[in-house]
């Protein structure tokens, strides 16, 4: 595991970076632009301003994708390891296993909310709480917590097979539950939120 976490971090760093958009860019946020009559402009001056936006917009990218990948770190890991212990992880014994599994599984769920969401106090109370409109994030953060709680179900089975070992059907949960999550958060899920009010099922955000 601790060999396979480097490549998870970058290869995690490049799909944010590629696929998702950074916190605050207008592709994340609802903006609204005016428009004025068109007026005479150079080629040369479009060209400078449209190589000046990318090369803004890649290194705010690359600057979001460091920050939620350390907060990852520091933050959700250990989070993540208090958890496992909760949920029934070995106590005494396990330790470098137990963290490794909440770093991989915090990279999978944390870094992408981080880099789409930022740090914004408000936006994260609408995430812990379940209230923003399901995404892609979403998605594969939920799908990596709850593919890890059903690949804990056969670690305590008799059957006395190598890969019950802990805690790689937990890894494997987490790993097809991002997959399952992300793609569900994109189609099904996309844009619906769950309403906690009697009476309310979950319904689409228009």
């Amino acid at each position: 595991m601790a060999q396979q976490l480097p490549l998870l971090a970058l290869a995690h760093v490049a799909y944010v970076m590629i696929c998702l958009p950074a916190a605050g860019s207008s592709d994340s946020t609802t903006s609204t632009t005016t428009t004025t009559p068109a007026s005479p402009s150079t080629p040369t001056a479009s060209s400078a301003s449209s190589t000046g936006t990318t090369t803004g917009t890649n290194e705010k990218g690359g600057n979001a994708s460091l920050l939620s990948l350390t907060l990852t770190t520091l933050l959700a890991t250990p989070v993540l390891s208090i958890l496992l212990v909760l949920f029934g992880a070995p106590f005494t014994t396990h330790h470098a296993q137990t963290v490794l599994c909440a770093a991989h599984m915090a990279i999978l769920s944390s870094t992408a909310l981080v880099y789409v969401h930022g740090v914004d106090g408000n936006v994260w109370k609408e995430v812990w709480g379940a209230k923003r409109p399901g995404d892609i994030v979403w998605g594969g953060a939920l799908g990596t917590c709850v593919g890890a709680w059903l690949g804990a179900v056969p670690v305590p089975l008799d059957w006395d097979r190598p890969w019950q070992a802990y805690p790689i059907t937990l890894l494997t949960g987490a790993y097809i539950g991002f997959v399952v999550g992300s793609v569900l958060g994109r189609s099904v899920l996309f844009g619906k939120r769950i309403r906690f009010e009697e009476g309310e099922d979950v319904k689409k955000v228009e």
